[in-house]
């Protein structure tokens, strides 16, 4: 984390979740993180929680698959 104060958080169970996804491909862990802050930002949140990595994956497989 570069110049970071530990915000936004990643839960354990999102941090899983984009592991299992992405297959470890940073540019796909890149996207759907990014995703899931935007998610939890429109919440007013800083813990990115499962269901924003959820929302993330929809948003993703809709502009892949439109």
């Amino acid at each position: 984390m570069a110049c970071g104060q530990g915000n936004p958080f990643f839960t354990s169970q999102a941090v899983r979740c984009i592991h299992w996804q992405s297959l470890g491909v940073p540019r796909t862990i890149n996207n759907i993180c990014s995703k899931a802050l935007l998610s939890a930002y429109i919440r007013s949140s800083k813990v990115v929680k499962l269901m924003d990595v959820r929302t993330a994956l929809k948003e993703i497989s809709r502009l892949d698959f439109g």
